[in-house]
């Protein structure tokens, strides 16, 4: 968010983009992800919810990155990324995804003590 001309560098942009809010919001948008990391982190199962929504990113956020990487619009080394930044997290998310849909826990439900 601080440093978009960096970003675009590292990215491999030949030069800073002009729209520079997009890529502060982009920043937010990550930032945002990690709160939400950090409060399902309590009971990722139970909030298995925003999990999805990591999941949904991080495997979405790859295959954009891929389609403009192949398309010219940035540098295809950016790729080397794709494996540390988004793959290597689906499948944990897949399994706490998977685990919360199983164990019927809607997002938000509160969990039964049945040790009482």
């Amino acid at each position: 968010m601080a440093l978009p001309a960096l970003s675009a560098r590292v990215y491999g942009f030949a030069e800073t983009p002009h729209d520079v809010h997009l890529w502060q919001g982009t920043g937010l948008f990550i930032t945002l992800l990690g709160v939400g990391y950090g409060l399902a982190s309590s009971d990722p199962r139970q909030h298995w919810g925003i999990v999805l929504i990591g999941l949904l990113a991080k495997v979405f956020g790859a295959a954009g990155m891929c389609r403009a990487a192949f398309s010219g619009q940035v540098s295809v080394h950016v790729l080397w990324l794709l494996p540390v930044n988004d793959a290597l997290w689906w499948w944990p998310f897949w399994r706490i995804v998977h685990d919360g849909m199983t164990l019927n826990v809607a997002p938000g439900d509160a969990r039964i003590d049945s040790s009482d």
